[in-house]
């Protein structure tokens, strides 16, 4: 949904660039819509994606997904240059109108598909770009350097808008356009789907990996707790492997930063207990109050931090 709303905001751009275009000397501009559509990309970005919905996924539909994306910001980009580089100077040729016209078409269909979630039906927009080559071509010998320079950012915005209907199509599970195998960077399409993710499993099984280094110091860190819950011979051992893994980050310095908050829950979390077994002793109601507090830690540490989580675990004694 969010794709969808950062395409449609870039259409509105591409209908705004034609219509500055397309005004005669003297008119006054058409309000500037890209600042909304900067804002709809900015959300889409994947630091600002909830960690469980970010399209990570070798998948071949993931993958296209964030092609979409990609695209989609590469047409923004352009538009940008349409507006300022090029000064977005009135009377361009009807081609090049009809081509921004059919570009802003073609983002609004991939738009409508993505919010409904069915792939849409094969545009005209390869045919657009065709017949916008033609007609250039006829006008090239006699035109001004400001007008190549526009036509030439006028045709990568109308090439990403057909990446991004081709990119939609693929990631809301259709084929691209006629059926054929895509060229670059769709090559992925036609590989089955196991190889993808040996792929991806390949591309870390590097000692530059920053997940093979990550999964190497949790491995080390639970054998050593384990090691240590032996030889100690503690008979709650596997409340030292848990925490050894609820308190492992991707990095030794966030590692750090959660030791403090964890042991500070821990002990509050242990007098808590304490206190509590002193007033009411080892009763089923205690234990359900326990057992309440655990659940509730569970569904609420990720806003609450490790001291939450620590101090409301079950203890080893408990």
């Amino acid at each position: 949904m969010r794709l969808a709303g950062a395409a449609a905001a870039v259409a509105d751009c591409t209908g705004a660039a034609a219509d500055r275009l397309a005004a005669g000397p003297g008119t006054s501009p058409a309000p500037d819509p890209r600042a909304a559509a900067d804002r709809a990309l900015d959300g889409v970005r994947l630091s600002r994606v909830p960690l469980m919905e970010r399209p990570v996924s070798p998948a071949a539909r993931v993958r296209a997904l964030r092609h979409t994306h990609a695209a989609i910001r590469h047409v923004m980009d352009q538009l940008d240059r349409l507006f300022t580089e090029t000064g977005g100077a009135p009377g361009a040729p009807p081609a090049t109108l009809a081509l921004l016209r059919h570009t802003e078409s073609a983002l609004r269909r991939a738009a409508t598909a993505l919010r409904a979630g069915t792939a849409e039906e094969d545009g005209t927009l390869p045919e657009e770009l065709d017949a916008f080559d033609a007609a250039r071509a006829e006008t090239l010998p006699g035109a001004t350097a400001g007008r190549l320079r526009q036509d030439a950012v006028v045709r990568a915005v109308a090439e990403g808008a057909r990446l991004v209907t081709e990119a939609a199509r693929i990631a809301l599970g259709g084929r691209p356009p006629g059926g054929r195998t895509p060229s670059s960077p769709f090559t992925y399409v036609a590989t089955p789907a196991p190889v993808l993710w040996w792929r991806r499993l390949r591309m870390h099984l590097t000692p530059r990996s920053v997940h093979l280094q990550n999964a190497l110091r949790v491995a080390a860190a639970l054998a050593c707790a384990r090691l240590l819950v032996g030889a100690l011979g503690l008979s709650h051992g596997f409340w030292v492997l848990l925490a050894t893994l609820s308190l492992m980050r991707t990095s030794a310095a966030d590692t750090r930063a959660g030791l403090g908050p964890a042991f500070a829950g821990t002990a509050v979390g242990a007098v808590l207990a304490a206190g509590l077994l002193y007033l009411v002793g080892e009763v089923p109601s205690s234990t359900r109050s326990r057992s309440s507090s655990s659940s509730s830690s569970d569904s609420q540490w990720p806003l609450l931090g490790p001291a939450w989580i620590q101090g409301c675990s079950p203890s080893p004694s408990s």
